[in-house]
Protein backbone atom coordinates (compact mmCIF):
# COMPACT_ATOMS: atom_id res chain seq x y z
CA UNK A 1 0.00 0.00 0.00
CA UNK A 2 2.81 2.39 0.89
CA UNK A 3 4.60 1.58 -2.35
CA UNK A 4 1.46 2.43 -4.32
CA UNK A 5 0.97 5.61 -2.30
CA UNK A 6 4.48 6.90 -2.90
CA UNK A 7 3.50 8.87 -6.01
CA UNK A 8 0.05 10.12 -4.93
CA UNK A 9 0.89 10.82 -1.28
CA UNK A 10 4.65 10.84 -0.83
CA UNK A 11 4.52 12.58 2.55
CA UNK A 12 2.11 9.99 3.99
CA UNK A 13 4.11 7.07 2.59
CA UNK A 14 7.43 8.52 3.72
CA UNK A 15 6.16 9.25 7.22
CA UNK A 16 4.84 5.71 7.68
CA UNK A 17 8.09 4.26 6.33
CA UNK A 18 9.93 6.43 8.85
CA UNK A 19 7.76 5.06 11.69
CA UNK A 20 8.33 1.48 10.61
CA UNK A 21 12.08 2.07 10.39
CA UNK A 22 12.14 3.66 13.86
CA UNK A 23 10.20 0.70 15.31
CA UNK A 24 12.56 -1.87 13.82
CA UNK A 25 15.32 -1.70 16.48
CA UNK A 26 12.83 -2.45 19.30
CA UNK A 27 10.62 -4.87 17.34
CA UNK A 28 12.54 -8.03 18.34
CA UNK A 29 12.71 -8.89 14.64
CA UNK A 30 16.43 -8.22 14.24
CA UNK A 31 17.65 -8.77 17.80
CA UNK A 32 15.75 -9.96 20.87
CA UNK A 33 15.90 -7.05 23.28
CA UNK A 34 14.12 -8.72 26.21
CA UNK A 35 11.04 -6.47 26.14
CA UNK A 36 7.92 -6.89 24.04
CA UNK A 37 6.25 -3.51 24.58
CA UNK A 38 6.98 -0.19 26.21
CA UNK A 39 5.51 3.24 25.63
CA UNK A 40 9.00 4.69 25.27
CA UNK A 41 9.56 2.54 22.18
CA UNK A 42 6.95 4.65 20.37
CA UNK A 43 8.27 8.13 21.11
CA UNK A 44 10.30 8.42 17.90
CA UNK A 45 7.99 6.33 15.64
CA UNK A 46 5.05 8.53 16.67
CA UNK A 47 6.67 11.52 14.98
CA UNK A 48 6.19 9.77 11.64
CA UNK A 49 2.68 8.58 12.45
CA UNK A 50 1.71 12.11 13.51
CA UNK A 51 2.97 13.53 10.22
CA UNK A 52 1.13 10.78 8.32
CA UNK A 53 -2.12 11.49 10.18
CA UNK A 54 -1.96 15.23 9.51
CA UNK A 55 -0.99 14.72 5.86
CA UNK A 56 -3.86 12.24 5.40
CA UNK A 57 -6.39 14.68 6.87
CA UNK A 58 -5.00 17.41 4.61
CA UNK A 59 -5.39 15.18 1.54
CA UNK A 60 -8.97 14.26 2.44
CA UNK A 61 -9.83 17.89 3.16
CA UNK A 62 -8.40 18.94 -0.19
CA UNK A 63 -10.27 16.23 -2.07
CA UNK A 64 -13.61 16.93 -0.39
CA UNK A 65 -13.13 20.70 -0.38
CA UNK A 66 -13.85 21.05 3.32
CA UNK A 67 -13.95 24.55 4.74
CA UNK A 68 -10.69 25.38 6.51
CA UNK A 69 -12.40 25.48 9.92
CA UNK A 70 -13.24 21.76 9.69
CA UNK A 71 -9.59 20.76 9.78
CA UNK A 72 -8.92 23.10 12.69
CA UNK A 73 -11.96 21.78 14.56
CA UNK A 74 -10.85 18.18 14.00
CA UNK A 75 -7.37 19.00 15.29
CA UNK A 76 -8.87 20.72 18.34
CA UNK A 77 -11.03 17.67 19.12
CA UNK A 78 -8.03 15.33 18.87
CA UNK A 79 -5.89 17.59 21.06
CA UNK A 80 -8.70 17.91 23.62
CA UNK A 81 -9.18 14.13 23.73
CA UNK A 82 -5.47 13.48 24.21
CA UNK A 83 -5.26 16.19 26.88
CA UNK A 84 -8.19 14.63 28.74
CA UNK A 85 -6.55 11.21 28.58
CA UNK A 86 -3.35 12.71 29.99
CA UNK A 87 -5.24 14.36 32.86
CA UNK A 88 -6.98 11.08 33.67
CA UNK A 89 -3.65 9.21 33.66
CA UNK A 90 -1.66 11.77 35.69
CA UNK A 91 -2.84 10.59 39.15
CA UNK A 92 -1.35 7.16 38.40
CA UNK A 93 2.11 8.76 38.50
CA UNK A 94 1.96 10.15 42.04
CA UNK A 95 4.26 7.45 43.42
CA UNK A 96 5.36 3.86 42.89
CA UNK A 97 2.30 2.49 44.68
CA UNK A 98 -0.22 4.39 42.56
CA UNK A 99 1.70 3.61 39.36
CA UNK A 100 1.90 -0.15 39.92
CA UNK A 101 -1.66 -0.32 41.25
CA UNK A 102 -2.80 1.19 37.96
CA UNK A 103 -0.59 -1.25 36.06
CA UNK A 104 -2.18 -4.23 37.83
CA UNK A 105 -5.67 -2.91 37.03
CA UNK A 106 -4.72 -2.43 33.38
CA UNK A 107 -2.76 -5.69 32.97
CA UNK A 108 -3.75 -8.24 35.64
CA UNK A 109 -2.10 -11.05 33.66
CA UNK A 110 1.32 -9.36 33.73
CA UNK A 111 3.75 -10.78 36.28
CA UNK A 112 5.81 -7.59 36.02
CA UNK A 113 2.86 -5.49 37.16
CA UNK A 114 2.31 -7.71 40.20
CA UNK A 115 6.05 -7.71 40.91
CA UNK A 116 6.21 -3.91 40.77
CA UNK A 117 3.22 -3.52 43.07
CA UNK A 118 4.69 -6.07 45.49
CA UNK A 119 7.96 -4.11 45.67
CA UNK A 120 6.10 -0.83 46.24
CA UNK A 121 4.04 -2.40 49.03
CA UNK A 122 7.00 -4.14 50.69
CA UNK A 123 8.98 -0.90 50.84
CA UNK A 124 6.32 0.63 53.11
CA UNK A 125 7.59 -1.54 55.95
CA UNK A 126 4.52 -2.59 57.94
CA UNK A 127 3.49 -6.22 58.30
CA UNK A 128 0.09 -5.47 56.71
CA UNK A 129 1.87 -4.01 53.66
CA UNK A 130 4.18 -7.03 53.62
CA UNK A 131 1.12 -9.33 53.58
CA UNK A 132 -0.24 -7.39 50.61
CA UNK A 133 3.17 -7.62 48.90
CA UNK A 134 3.22 -11.39 49.43
CA UNK A 135 -0.24 -11.68 47.89
CA UNK A 136 0.87 -9.69 44.83
CA UNK A 137 4.10 -11.66 44.49
CA UNK A 138 2.17 -14.92 44.63
CA UNK A 139 -0.18 -13.68 41.89
CA UNK A 140 2.88 -12.87 39.79
CA UNK A 141 4.40 -16.29 40.42
CA UNK A 142 1.10 -17.90 39.45
CA UNK A 143 1.22 -16.01 36.14
CA UNK A 144 4.77 -17.28 35.54
CA UNK A 145 3.75 -20.85 36.26
CA UNK A 146 0.66 -20.89 34.02
CA UNK A 147 1.91 -22.75 32.06
CA UNK A 148 5.41 -23.42 33.44
CA UNK A 149 8.14 -21.90 31.28
CA UNK A 150 11.46 -23.46 30.32
CA UNK A 151 14.28 -22.15 32.48
CA UNK A 152 15.70 -19.89 29.77
CA UNK A 153 12.40 -17.96 29.71
CA UNK A 154 11.89 -17.76 33.45
CA UNK A 155 12.25 -14.61 35.54
CA UNK A 156 14.41 -14.94 38.64
CA UNK A 157 13.85 -11.57 40.26
CA UNK A 158 10.26 -12.26 41.35
CA UNK A 159 11.29 -15.53 43.02
CA UNK A 160 14.09 -13.72 44.81
CA UNK A 161 11.72 -10.95 45.93
CA UNK A 162 9.18 -13.49 47.19
CA UNK A 163 11.90 -15.28 49.15
CA UNK A 164 12.79 -11.99 50.81
CA UNK A 165 9.14 -11.28 51.66
CA UNK A 166 8.66 -14.74 53.18
CA UNK A 167 11.84 -14.31 55.23
CA UNK A 168 10.69 -10.94 56.54
CA UNK A 169 7.29 -12.40 57.38
CA UNK A 170 9.07 -15.13 59.33
CA UNK A 171 11.00 -12.49 61.25
CA UNK A 172 7.75 -10.74 62.20
CA UNK A 173 6.43 -14.07 63.52
CA UNK A 174 9.69 -14.75 65.33
CA UNK A 175 9.53 -11.37 67.03
CA UNK A 176 6.12 -12.35 68.43
CA UNK A 177 7.55 -15.64 69.70
CA UNK A 178 5.72 -17.73 67.07
CA UNK A 179 8.63 -20.03 66.29
CA UNK A 180 6.65 -22.71 64.42
CA UNK A 181 4.95 -20.10 62.22
CA UNK A 182 8.30 -18.43 61.59
CA UNK A 183 9.84 -21.77 60.59
CA UNK A 184 7.06 -22.31 58.02
CA UNK A 185 7.73 -18.90 56.47
CA UNK A 186 11.48 -19.52 56.39
CA UNK A 187 10.89 -22.87 54.68
CA UNK A 188 8.68 -21.22 52.06
CA UNK A 189 11.44 -18.67 51.56
CA UNK A 190 13.97 -21.42 50.87
CA UNK A 191 11.70 -23.05 48.27
CA UNK A 192 11.32 -19.93 46.13
CA UNK A 193 14.94 -18.86 46.64
CA UNK A 194 15.98 -22.28 45.29
CA UNK A 195 14.07 -21.44 42.11
CA UNK A 196 15.77 -18.05 41.87
CA UNK A 197 19.12 -19.73 42.45
CA UNK A 198 18.46 -22.30 39.70
CA UNK A 199 17.73 -19.48 37.25
CA UNK A 200 20.83 -17.53 38.34
CA UNK A 201 22.97 -20.64 37.99
CA UNK A 202 21.58 -21.22 34.48
CA UNK A 203 22.47 -17.64 33.52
Amino acid sequence: VLWRLRARAPLVAGAVWWSALMMLPTSNLLVKIGATMAERFLYLPLTGLSVAAVATVALIAGRWAWPSWVGRALAAVVIAALTLRTLVRNPDWQDELSLWSAAVRAAPASFKAHKGLAVALAERGSEADLDAAIAEAELGMKVLDTPPLPIEQQDNSLWGDAGEYYRRKGEFALARGERDVARQWFQRSLVVLDRAFARDRWI
